[in-house]
């Protein structure tokens, strides 16, 4: 299915250039992608289209998401907030080993001083994580939020890993780090052809014409739902299979 969008993805792509060349023929205001101009840019900024994107700070959560995944946290998390059956029993003492108990009591601690760092680091007028201008407004907090979620997810997950017994071997922790980026793979792949799409649309100008300009909000909730529905699709794919 992913192979199919990806070529979905890409007679969208010929479809613009194609258009730019005609429109640009009739003298509409837009840049014409098969020029020497169209042509220079797009080998010049391919790199810079994806990195531009919400690529990069999906990637930065399935990394840190891996972690939990990897060591079974977020089943166990998911476990314990289970609406009960009628046999079924929330007690951690029925659900866990004393070892697992041991180690979600500190992957909790753990996660908790760091909300209290993050918490530190956002206090007072010079806080490290807060603006030039003393608040949330362009500030590293806000830009760096998907690095501080991975974290927050990557670190509980790797101290329940080490007292769970999860993780045998070193290696074993880059194999959560990398946990959904390799089942995810295809959906990655398609959103860097995606992204190569909307850099398109703004180059040539079809952007604005159909009333979508990047800095519009609009074009910002459309480009991130756009971005996450294939994860959210494969997300579910497999926790279907998963389960049987």
């Amino acid at each position: 299915m992913k192979n199919n969008a990806i070529i979905i993805v890409l007679c969208f792509m010929t479809g613009i250039a194609l258009a730019s060349w005609l429109l640009g023929i009739y003298g509409q205001p837009v840049t014409n992608l098969l020029s020497v101009e169209g042509l220079r840019w797009f080998l010049r900024h391919a790199a810079d289209n994806i990195s531009a994107s919400p690529i990069g700070d999906i990637l930065i959560l399935l990394i840190g998401a891996g972690i939990p995944t990897y060591t079974g946290l977020f089943r166990l998390i998911a476990i314990l907030h289970r609406p009960p059956g009628k046999e079924e029993v929330r007690s951690l003492t029925a659900i866990l080993t004393l070892r697992q108990r041991r180690a979600f009591t500190y992957a909790v601690i753990s996660f908790v001083i760091y909300l209290i760092i993050i918490g530190i680091l956002l206090g007072g007028d010079e806080g490290i994580l807060l603006g030039i201008t003393g608040n949330l407004s362009h500030s590293p907090f806000l830009e760096g939020l998907p690095l501080l979620i991975s974290i927050g997810m990557a670190l509980p997950g790797t101290i329940y890993g080490v007292w769970a017994g999860k993780f045998l071997r070193a290696s074993m922790w880059g194999e959560g780090l990398s946990y959904w980026v390799c089942r995810l793979a295809p959906s990655i792949v398609l959103l860097m052809f995606t992204s190569q799409l909307f850099a398109l649309l703004d180059f040539t100008g079809f952007s604005t014409l159909l009333g979508i300009p990047r800095e519009s909000l609009l074009r910002q909730s459309v480009e991130w739902i756009v971005y996450l529905l294939p994860f959210v699709f494969q997300l579910f794919s497999h926790s279907d299979t998963s389960n049987q």
